[in-house]
């Protein structure tokens, strides 16, 4: 069975304004044709086989992506626990949702692009819809 995660961005991975900055014809780390939507609000990541919450924890869904409520912020002892609530509700029909380790975000970080440094299509900054 894929190893689940849930996304816990932080301010490195998506600051608060704009679009993200990629330099022109940069070749992708994070294409859209390495993952899956699975419809459900996950990806899975074809390249490492993790699959990812797309929201920010404190974000949902419902016309836009990711583009209800607000993203939270934890320390590390409450990301915990969200991660345990997270599992208590089935997320994605999931119940073994757990934090990356920091090998795992890397690997979902945009290296050419910053302000955010993620795939944008794949995992939504709603705060900035707004």
């Amino acid at each position: 069975m894929k190893q689940l995660i849930t996304i816990f961005l932080v301010l490195v991975l998506i600051p608060m304004a704009g679009q993200a900055t990629c330099p022109p014809n940069l070749t992708l780390t994070t294409p859209d044709s390495r993952f899956t939507d699975n419809g459900d609000g996950t990806v899975s990541d074809e390249l490492t086989g993790l699959m990812w919450k797309q929201c920010s924890e404190g974000l949902s869904t419902t016309t836009t992506a990711c583009d209800t409520g607000g993203s939270a912020t934890y320390g590390w002892q409450s990301a915990l626990g969200q991660a345990w609530t997270v599992n208590g509700v089935g997320f994605a029909g999931n119940n073994d949702w757990r934090l990356p380790n920091l090998k795992e975000l890397a690997s979902i970080v945009e290296q050419g692009c910053h302000e955010p440094s993620i795939n944008e299509t794949l995992f939504p900054v709603a705060d900035r819809h707004g």
